[in-house]
């Protein structure tokens, strides 16, 4: 772009490096910087280069400052992320050791939990083992008394009715009166009887034919309700198993536990 000349000027002014960007800065001859007719001020080639000199030393400036303070802001960025990613990361840390210290709390517990349930489990086991055999122990003793009192009536009525038959039976008959009911006794003894009298016919036939009389039978050897014949052993007796003892069976078990022998006084005077 061309500039008018001013009067007095010997030529034109062009704009720097023959192209247009802008700037105000006309680049006019030598003889344009002097004062004109009019008395306009005009500038030598010295005072344009001194001139963009200054220019370019202060765009230089602001370019390194600019060119600093950039540096300043990337260095000033660079430090806050890495101190936000410290920050984050001690975070991260501290939650990580919270949730781990929780966790093993929580285990912790558990396993407490855990064996004291164990523990009360185990007592209630022991407990619950210890009342049921309590139980157990009870109810055999129950059924044990219950047992010896049947026992003893039904002893007490063979006695009764060995003493109220004496005449009509012989001694040697009487190991062979047993039963396991009074039903049974009943039977017994009426077979003795009639065995006896039926060997008192034929020791009377025999004597009054002349011959002579055989010794019986000795009463000796014998018991109230027979022999009592091996052991009962230590078997541990249930309710069911007592409740299922024949007499002959339940006789031999109290004679192996001791009950017998406070039988012994008691069925002396009728045996012998």
């Amino acid at each position: 772009m061309s500039t008018p000349a001013q009067p007095g000027l010997a030529a034109t002014i062009e704009p720097p490096n023959g192209n247009d960007n802008g700037a105000q800065s006309p680049a006019p001859s030598p003889s344009a910087f002097q004062h004109g007719a009019t008395g306009e001020r005009t500038f030598t080639e010295a005072d344009i280069a001194k001139a963009r000199k200054e220019e370019k030393d202060k765009l230089y400036s602001e370019l390194e400052s600019l060119k600093n303070n950039w540096a300043t802001a990337q260095s000033t960025l660079k430090e806050l992320q890495e101190q936000k990613a410290a920050e984050l990361a001690e975070v991260q840390r501290k939650q990580e050791e919270k949730e781990a210290a929780a966790q093993a709390k929580r285990e912790e517990e558990m396993s407490a939990k855990s064996l004291l349930e164990a523990k009360l489990k185990e007592t209630n086991d022991t407990w619950e083992a210890r009342f049921t055999q309590l139980q157990e122990e009870r109810e055999s003793e129950r059924a044990l008394a219950a047992k010896e009192k049947a026992y003893n009536e039904l002893v007490d009525y063979r006695n009764s009715q060995l003493q109220g038959n004496a005449a009509d039976i012989a001694p040697q008959f009487h190991p062979f009166i047993q039963g396991e009911t009074r039903e049974q006794i009943d039977n017994a003894i009426a077979q003795a009887k009639a065995a006896t009298q039926s060997i008192a016919q034929e020791v009377q036939a025999a004597q009054q034919q002349g011959q002579p009389n055989n010794r019986g039978v000795s009463a000796t050897g014998y018991t109230a309700l027979g022999p009592l014949d091996g052991t009962m052993g230590q078997k541990k007796y249930t309710v069911d198993d007592i409740n299922n003892m024949s007499m002959a069976e339940y006789a031999k078990f109290r004679s192996e536990v001791g009950v017998a022998s406070s039988e012994a006084q008691r069925n002396r005077g009728i045996l012998g």
